[in-house]
């Protein structure tokens, strides 16, 4: 971390509003917002696509009994084959297909 690179830290610590001893403490979102702000708005993307994703209960999982996965088709063989169904359950991952 370069503080002479870093726009938002520097004043603060010129200032006095952050203190050398929590300088060390600090967590990499707060020492530099706007490197971070992209990553964190990625992450928090992609969990709420996890938690909101539409599931059925129509298939139970081999491995651990559970009724709750995410089922998709795709077309993995020629055209006149039928189309492969995939299965993942949404609680121990395990992903089956037929």
């Amino acid at each position: 971390l370069n503080p002479y690179n870093n726009q938002y830290l520097l004043p603060l610590v010129v200032n006095g509003t952050v203190n050398i001893h929590q300088l060390i403490y600090m967590a990499p979102h707060e020492l530099n917002p706007e490197k971070w702000k992209s990553i964190l708005e990625r992450r928090d993307y992609i969990e709420y696509k996890k938690n909101n994703i539409e599931t059925s209960d129509t298939y139970e999982c081999r491995k651990c009994k559970q009724r709750k996965s995410y089922v998709y088709q795709l077309q993995t063989r020629a055209a006149d084959e039928p189309m492969t169904t995939f299965v993942t359950c949404m609680n121990c991952g395990h992903m089956f297909k037929f």
